[in-house]
């Protein structure tokens, strides 16, 4: 075994990582002698790995046009040969699978199945989700105006010229891209998705109870996530797609002190509607915390995007104080809870989504989008386990009911 004198103390600053047979070394402490955070260790062993990208790249040089066209283009048109049709199959169809058929590294993709359904995925850590949501408007109004037309079988494919690209791989690369498949697959095949109308209430009731139509909405989430918890939890949205053009998009926090107290006395009461006067004061009350909230976020006085900020500088051996562990997205001990209200009736837009999947890597936690039409409240709900998703989903219906007594109290 080699030996080292004492002056040679200072090359032990580092270690040999091996990969695939190479060799990398990876530096232990910086250039003021401070031992590297846990952080840059992942983040260069991440990059370690990913060099099976440049690996390919240099094997051949059609790899490198082979990525270099899906690189520079504008998207990813993705032609599937499933024909989803349930709500469960539309999901799993176009985002919740085991990942063939898709780039996830590009930011914006589209999907197109074989009986025309029709779908957009976007990777969330390059772009605002609100700033694409844009774009499905754009893309539900020009389908709507599409004449429809018949393409004859071979009439018009003879001078068609295909320029296809094929990646050169080995074996090895096949068996690492393999297991992926199966690790994307069995990480989403822990979500699920459904689509679920509540019938209970629509924009039509809430104006002519006179009642904001949002606010009321956004407490109806609540209560079923205080039904739902057995607590208060807190629960974040993103400004509606409507505003995105503002700025770069903010959150809220929904469960302000106001709604809360709503909650805790509607839940305690349940099925006692002795006091309902009571209760229809502490839901106006809440609806205006609410308003107010949402006023403070579109003028750019919120404060998430500064507390994420602050996460991301605060020294890695240094724990995180109590306010932003609790007042970040992800903060925990709490799951993530998300709820976006879109005000897109169906009379004021040409949009014609159905479905909003948005998976969570924790899947303790919720995400509906909901959309209030005239007469229902549509609502597309990704979370965890089917008999977690379909509690939750039983509370959605739950408060909805108590919610539209205590509005029809006058």
């Amino acid at each position: 075994m080699m030996s080292y004198s004492q002056d040679d103390q200072i090359v032990h600053d580092h270690i040999a990582v091996l990969r695939k047979c190479h060799v990398f070394k990876v530096l232990l402490q910086d250039r003021d002698g401070q031992d590297v955070t846990f952080q840059q260790l992942q983040m260069t062993f991440d990059a370690i790995v990913n060099r099976i990208r440049e690996n390919l790249v240099d094997m051949s040089a059609g790899n490198a046009q082979y990525f270099h066209v899906i690189d520079s283009a504008m998207f990813v048109l993705c032609l599937d040969s499933g024909c989803p049709e349930t709500p469960d199959e539309v999901a799993r169809d176009g985002f919740i699978g085991d990942g063939s058929n898709r780039w996830f590294d590009k930011a914006l993709q589209f999907y197109v199945s074989a009986n025309g359904r029709s779908g957009q995925i976007q990777e969330h850590g390059t772009i605002d989700g609100t700033t694409p949501a844009r774009l499905l408007e754009w893309v539900g109004t020009a389908l709507g105006k599409h004449s429809v037309y018949t393409v004859t079988p071979k009439a018009n494919l003879d001078g068609v010229e295909l320029d296809e690209l094929v990646l050169q791989t080995t074996p090895e690369i096949d068996n690492h891209n393999e297991g992926l498949r199966k690790q994307f697959l069995e990480k989403t095949s822990a979500s699920t998705y459904v689509r679920e109308p509540l019938d209970e209430f629509g924009t039509d009731f809430l104006v002519q109870s006179r009642t904001p139509a949002k606010g009321v909405i956004d407490l109806t989430f609540q209560l079923a996530v205080r039904l739902f918890f057995g607590r208060n939890m807190n629960s974040w949205e993103p400004t509606s797609s409507a505003h995105f053009h503002m700025g770069r998009s903010d959150a809220v926090q929904r469960a302000s002190p106001a709604v809360n107290a709503f909650c805790d006395t509607a839940t305690k009461a349940c099925d006692d509607y002795s006091d309902l006067s009571g209760l229809r004061a502490l839901l106006l009350g809440a609806t205006k915390q609410i308003k107010a909230g949402m006023e403070t976020m579109l003028s750019g006085r919120s404060y998430l995007r500064v507390f994420e900020a602050l996460i991301s500088l605060w020294p890695a051996d240094t724990p995180l104080p109590r306010f932003l562990g609790e007042h970040v997205f992800f903060g925990r001990p709490d799951p993530p809870i998300f709820a976006q209200v879109n005000l897109l009736e169906s009379d004021k837009s040409e949009i014609i989504v159905e479905d909003f999947v948005h998976l969570l890597g924790d899947t303790d936690g919720f995400w509906p989008f909901i959309i209030p039409d005239k007469k229902q409240i549509r609502v597309s709900l990704t979370g965890g386990s089917q008999e977690r998703t379909a509690a939750f989903v039983r509370d959605l219906h739950r408060a909805a009911s108590m919610v539209r007594r205590i509005v029809e109290t006058s």
